[in-house]
């Protein structure tokens, strides 16, 4: 469960009240991504967003995770998970022990998987959209495409990308 909600989180460059429930035994069904908001085709995964932060008339909108061909795949996993799933009316992230996933929680098991060299606190359930959004942008994904993806409305996908140390290291030649 946990595997198919990181890959969902990073694929969908998901804010977590888009995939989280507000709280370990409830959640509001018109706003809590449900086991039935997801449609498995072929070779894409159509995720049901039903409301969003930047949504602010609630119309919803699709998340399209395709199959990705390497070890990681939001296709597989989401199809994998959906399959231990039998309640199509509750929550697509639940435990085992039927409490549901939730920000807090997502946060508390990221940080506790960040490398032990790492600052906790740089970690959260955000990381996994920033992260989208800066392995897009290192990939040379078009900025309007990010931008897409990420169902920003304005530029401000820009602040979420992290440059790493080693592509600054690289300019003194691409200049040269």
């Amino acid at each position: 469960m946990l595997w198919a909600a990181f890959t969902t989180a990073f694929f969908g460059f998901l804010r977590a009240s888009e995939f989280c429930s507000p709280s370990q035994s409830l959640f509001d069904p018109n706003r809590t991504l449900l086991v039935r908001d997801v449609t498995l085709l072929s070779e894409v995964a159509i995720v049901n967003i039903k409301a969003s932060k930047g949504d602010q008339f609630q119309k919803g909108c699709e998340v399209r995770l395709a199959i990705s061909g390497k070890s990681v795949c939001p296709f597989r996993s989401l199809r994998q998970h959906l399959l231990q799933c039998p309640a199509q009316d509750a929550p697509l992230f639940t435990f085992s022990h039927s409490t549901f996933l939730t920000r807090q929680i997502f946060t508390d098991i990221v940080k506790s998987l960040s490398p032990q060299s790492c600052d906790k606190t740089a970690y959260s359930s955000h990381s996994f959209r920033i992260g989208a959004a800066t392995c897009a942008a290192e990939k040379e994904t078009p900025a309007w495409l990010i931008k897409t993806l990420g169902r920003w409305s304005s530029n401000c996908f820009e602040d979420y990308i992290r440059v790493p140390s080693n592509t600054i290291d690289k300019i003194p030649s691409v200049l040269a």
